[in-house]
């Protein structure tokens, strides 16, 4: 009996891990067989990267990539392992990430560029796929900047604690 118990558990704990690393691996960093050939591919990623901060339809993707609507979204899927819009959300957010790292742009300035509804829902989306706020991101990408210039003139040649201010 505590045989077959413990197989159970360890079954469940299994199910547990797998569910844990699918939800937390990205799906574009996994090859996958089959789905939208690389020249199609290839235009419609681009498209997407020029467009990014504009209103990207289903429609419009299936067209550059020249295949219907429904054909595209499950071919799409098959390559990426995620639908087309998620994709372009995640394309929204990694762009969000290169602006705010870059400093001199509000947040709502960063949603109203990449084609956000508002300010609250470029939060929602940013927080849920990155994990942290997006005020909380360029403050982190803001220390990091200065601990580098910190650490950049403190550990150059001649530098030291008097080239660094901090003699006083």
């Amino acid at each position: 009996m505590q045989r077959q118990g413990r197989q159970i558990v360890g079954g469940a704990a299994n199910a547990v891990a797998l569910r844990l690393l699918a939800r937390h691996t990205c799906a574009r960093d996994v090859p996958r067989p089959g789905g939208l050939g690389e020249p199609a591919f290839g235009r419609v990623t681009a498209f997407i990267e020029e467009n990014v901060g504009q209103h990207l339809s289903l429609g419009q993707l299936a067209a550059v990539a020249g295949v219907s609507r429904f054909h595209f979204a499950r071919q799409f899927r098959l390559r990426t392992g995620e639908s087309p819009m998620a994709y372009v959300l995640r394309s929204r957010v990694e762009r969000a990430k290169q602006l705010l790292e870059g400093g001199g742009t509000t947040i709502g300035g960063v949603a109203a560029a990449l084609g956000f509804a508002d300010q609250s829902h470029f939060t929602r989306t940013f927080r849920r796929l990155v994990g942290s706020s997006p005020s909380g991101f360029a403050r982190a990408c803001r220390r990091r900047a200065a601990e580098s210039t910190f650490f950049e003139v403190v550990g150059a040649p001649g530098g030291g604690l008097h080239s660094a201010g901090l003699d006083r």
